[in-house]
């Protein structure tokens, strides 16, 4: 009698479902980051020197996540923050800086970023972090509505009332 093979059970490697891109201009500490971010189950690493070079990765990449720095050359963070709030509002941005708090005074938050994280920092807690970023709501967005959209509904709707 011959019993039939049992099948063997393949590892389960689950794909990155989400991708995060660090933008960091300082190459040892990039490396760094990318190198321990690797632990962030179900993402996908994408990284960039400045803020110029990030843009161009977000117009070939879907990202749900951007880290980065503020201090950089070409296109320092705060002209990024500005440009992905307008260009891709649904992207949490989540600052990484050594610059005092006098040196920014929480300028990226109202530029629209959802955190500031001094450096340097635990990668535990960058972690932490970046899994709370991506599970909020968009800020300005309700079920694929953006503000702008809505305020022009309700326009629209009073203009159809009053008209």
């Amino acid at each position: 009698m011959n019993a039939s093979p049992r099948p063997r059970s393949l590892p389960n490697f689950e794909a990155p479902s989400r991708t995060l891109l660090v933008v960091e201009d300082d190459r040892a500490t990039l490396s760094l980051y990318r190198a321990g971010l690797k632990g962030l189950q179900g993402f996908r690493i994408l990284s960039a020197q400045n803020g110029h070079e990030a843009l161009d990765v977000l117009k070939q990449e879907v990202v749900h996540v951007l880290v980065t720095d503020l201090d950089m050359p070409i296109m320092d963070g705060f002209n990024l923050i500005t440009k992905v709030g307008r260009l891709y509002p649904q992207i949490p941005v989540i600052v990484m800086t050594g610059l005092d708090e006098s040196q920014h005074l929480n300028t990226p938050l109202d530029l629209g970023a959802v955190r500031i994280l001094s450096k340097p920092l635990r990668l535990g807690f960058l972690m932490e972090v970046i899994r709370t970023a991506v599970q909020a709501e968009p800020v300005g967005l309700i079920r694929g509505l953006s503000l702008g959209s809505i305020l022009l509904l309700a326009a629209l709707g009073l203009a159809i009332t009053y008209g």
